[in-house]
Parts: C-alpha cells; structure tokens; sequence
C-alpha cells in the first residue's frame, strides 16, 4: 500500500498502525467469513493472511518506499498483529467453542419439542372444548351460558 494511503488512513482513524494491522485482520475475516457463511472458517483464515503475505511482500519489494517499512523483523510483526484475532476465531471454532453464523433457522431460535402426553387427562373432554371455543368467540356466550343453569337450579 502506497506510504501516502497509510498516512492518511492513520490521520483519519487516529489508530497507531499496529492497531490498524488488528483491526483490518479482524475486519477481513469476520467478511471472509459472513461472505462463506461461516462454513469455511479455514479458507477466511487463508484469505487473511494471502492479503496480509501480499501487503508485507510489497512493502519488502520496495515498490511503495516507505522509511518505517521494509525490514523483515517490522514485517513478522505487522503479520502477527494482523493473524492474531483471526488465529483465535479459527482455534474457537474449529475446537467447537464458538459458532460464527447458525446455518438453519432452527439452529438460529433452538425450541423444545414437547412429546404429546398420553396420559388420558391431559386430553380436553368435548364439552371443555365447546365452552373454550364459546368463550374465545365471545364472553358473553360464556355468562349467558351459565345463567339458565344457576335460575334452574332456585
């Protein structure tokens, strides 16, 4: 990356580069990531770390002179800021800790499944069901209901 797009990503964000070098390692494979939806944890790691292999080599080659870069201690440091976030997500979930992206809707909202009891008082009798049915419809039907057997019963 040319020395002036640095300079100005620098003054824009205020972030020392080293912290730029986590940030856009972590930046890249969370999108690595959200583009292979999360299948593919290994290929967002490799595609991290070809940019960043691509980034160091280019500031080694000399194309884009810059005084604070192109020695090789400056960029195995730059590689590990930048593959160190991304290192942890790959460890997490390749261990099992951490699932980045649920590939079902089911996986997103687990639910309990409730096996049908076959206890014969769990099963609504057909009268409670009627008067449940009259009662949703109106309350009213419910109380008329019920007023004819409390005058016959004076």
């Amino acid at each position: 990356m040319p020395e002036w797009m640095k300079q100005d990503i620098v003054g824009l964000t205020g972030l020392a580069r080293d912290a730029l070098h986590v940030h856009i390692g972590l930046g890249l494979m969370l999108a690595a990531a959200a583009l292979l939806k999360g299948r593919h944890i290994v290929r967002a790691w490799l595609f991290v770390l070809a940019a960043e292999l691509l980034n160091e080599a280019t500031e080694l080659s000399g194309a884009f002179p810059d005084p604070s870069e192109g020695d090789w201690a400056g960029s195995l440091h730059d590689i590990a800021n930048t593959m160190f976030w991304p290192t942890l997500i790959l460890v997490a979930v390749r261990l099992g800790l951490v699932r980045l992206f649920p590939t079902s809707p089911v996986e997103r909202e687990p639910t309990r499944s409730v096996a049908p009891s076959s206890d014969a008082s769990s099963i609504p009798d057909q009268a409670s069901r009627e008067i449940s049915a009259e009662a949703m419809v109106s309350p009213h039907l419910s109380s008329r209901a019920a007023a004819p057997s409390s005058a016959a019963s004076t």
